[in-house]
């Protein structure tokens, strides 16, 4: 059994796999350690495998190094099983890294840009030649929310009702505000798909991210391009870089 953790800067996910196959995984807030020691209370890791966009403490690394039979915390001198041709590897998040792997995996040889939609969405591009290209990043979907109410007077922060499809014309406050945070970031998702697409042909597209469901459905409004969703991409690729690394 490997267990695989993505910390995020709003989330922790861990997944469990045998083998290839994702097993089981479990998702809650980062808003304290005490949440990964009762999530992990009494639980087996085999080999594990931690990734995480924030500092974490000492204590936390030592707790998963006790309990698991072989760790690996993901660094920029962690072996890949793709080519990192990044310009600055130290400052690389290392959720990008595994998406880009995770990429490798499902579409070997294939020029692939992973949109990863969580705190910030981050365009990511491996080539043919299985090399991690680097990309672009943005401002996620709920960070483009807050920060017209934060930075406003009187501009209100709405909630994101995923049942309903959003207004390209907003007949209110609010409905122009998620007008602009949601449209806003499918037409600049569109805008780099185009883009890309026109140096890295043909192209295979994966959304990915927790907001991943969501624009997804809202994109395919837009879009006629088939488009692949999967949610675990970055717990696929870390799985990927363990059992690369010898640890399955």
């Amino acid at each position: 059994m490997n267990t695989v953790i993505d910390i995020g800067n709003t989330r922790v996910k861990a997944g469990f796999f045998d083998g290839n196959k994702l097993v089981n995984s479990i998702v809650f807030n980062t808003q304290s350690w005490q949440n990964l020691y009762s999530a992990f209370s009494g639980k087996s890791l085999g080999n594990c495998i931690v990734s995480s966009t924030v500092s974490v403490p000492d204590h936390v690394l030592n707790y998963f190094k006790a309990k698991a039979d072989v760790f690996i915390y993901l660094d920029e001198n962690t072996a890949l099983p793709i080519n990192n041709i990044y310009g600055t590897k130290n400052t690389l998040g290392k959720d990008r890294i595994a998406l880009a792997v995770g990429a490798a995996y499902m579409f070997p040889q294939e020029n692939a840009l992973v949109i990863n939609c969580g705190t910030c969405v981050t365009y990511n591009i491996l080539n043919s030649s299985n090399e991690f290209c680097g990309g672009s990043i943005s401002p996620g979907l709920r960070m483009r929310l807050q920060a017209m109410h934060t930075f406003t007077a009187q501009l209100p922060h709405p909630e994101i009702d995923e049942k309903s499809p959003i207004k390209v014309v907003g007949n209110s406050t609010s409905e122009s505000l998620l007008s602009g945070a949601v449209n806003g970031l499918i037409f600049e998702m569109q805008g780099f798909i185009a883009n890309i697409a026109a140096e890295y042909f043909p192209l295979q597209v994966i959304i990915s991210g927790g907001d991943s469901r969501y624009l997804a459905e809202q994109f395919h409004i837009y879009q006629t391009q088939k488009i692949v969703t999967e949610p675990d991409l970055a717990l696929i690729g870390l799985n990927q870089i363990l059992q690369f690394n010898g640890k399955s």
